[in-house]
């Protein structure tokens, strides 16, 4: 039904609240009695609690301890100390922090902590243990030189080396994306792995 209101050419409002209401059922079709009426009944901020968001907008989402440390300072009312155990949560602040969680330790519905990559190696060439992956970039940089006549030389390509066992990162810098030059910077990296006992 939904699909047949939004071809319509011009759609009335009673459809356009229509198709509102059955986008409204199907999102919620999930959730819980006591969800739902957290959703109806959102809490009230206090005036002090609005006060505090707006100022928090108005700083450009500052951390909340660096405001609370600003208030002792008197640079920002001191009023909002009162708010340091009870400030309401920021949803933008907290957009923007949700990437930190370590993708690595998810926790699962059970509470136990799932890894993406799989069981955990135990000793080294468990499985395939080292990883590598080649970013090429649009913009050439300079080939990195300690002595000697400089080069003209760019770098357009870095192969990236990961060791899963013990989280070694190793880059090779590249000027092409050749086989040859691929090949070399695989040797490379199994030298400096070999000649620095680093278990593979």
């Amino acid at each position: 039904m939904v699909k047949r209101l939004l071809h319509q050419r011009n759609p009335s409002a009673i459809q356009i609240t229509q198709i509102t209401v059955l986008e409204i059922n199907v999102a919620a079709s999930h959730l819980s009695e006591e969800e739902l009426q957290s959703v109806k009944n959102p809490v009230k901020l206090l005036p002090l609690e609005e006060e505090w968001s707006s100022l928090n907008e108005r700083l450009w989402h500052l951390p909340f301890a660096v405001m609370f440390c600003l208030c002792k300072a008197a640079f920002l009312p001191k009023k909002f100390i009162k708010l340091q155990n009870s400030q309401p949560p920021c949803i933008s602040c907290l957009f923007g922090q949700a990437h930190r969680k370590p993708w690595q330790l998810k926790s699962s519905k059970d509470g136990k902590v799932s890894k993406l990559r799989g069981p955990a190696l135990s000793k080294a060439g468990q499985t395939i243990t080292v990883g590598a992956d080649q970013l090429t970039s649009a913009k050439p940089g300079l080939v990195p030189q300690e002595k000697g006549c400089l080069t003209c030389a760019w770098v357009w390509t870095a192969t990236v080396f990961i060791n899963f066992y013990t989280w070694f990162v190793y880059v090779s810098l590249m000027t092409d994306q050749m086989a040859e030059t691929t090949l070399e910077a695989k040797h490379s990296f199994e030298h400096f792995v070999a000649t620095r006992n680093i278990e593979i």
